[in-house]
């Protein structure tokens, strides 16, 4: 068994392309030893029973309203200061924002933030 650790971290779980690579990534990883987590940024609406079945535990920062709360930084680092993964690979533009900013606090060794599309965010984002 490996002791290596990744956390996904992806701004919502519902059934669609990024969310659905992310599930494949997860169990197959989950599959060859390593330790994974999952981390929603917004309560998931896809995929948890399917991950939990796997044995990954799933965690959302609840994430309610369209304003950002500065405490989601805190709430990540603290996920990843107990934890401590080896790599953080993270999914769609507003994950991949609060993956850079929060490794400034809870350094990772590695960081992979994936673009799954040419207008990721859109024009105003």
């Amino acid at each position: 068994m490996s002791d290596l650790r990744i956390l996904f971290l992806s701004t919502g779980l519902a059934y669609g392309g990024a969310e659905t690579q992310l599930v494949r990534l997860s169990t197959r990883l989950k599959s060859r030893g390593w330790k994974v987590r999952v981390v929603s940024l917004v309560p998931p609406k896809a995929y948890v029973e399917d991950l939990k079945a796997a044995g990954i535990p799933v965690f959302s920062l609840g994430i309610q309203r369209k304003f950002p709360d500065p405490r989601l930084v805190l709430r990540l680092a603290w996920i990843i200061w107990r934890w401590r993964p080896h790599i953080i690979h993270s999914f769609m533009v507003h994950a991949n924002l609060l993956a850079r900013l929060v490794r400034i606090f809870a350094p990772v060794p590695v960081l992979i933030c994936s673009v799954r599309s040419i207008n990721e965010g859109g024009r105003f984002r």
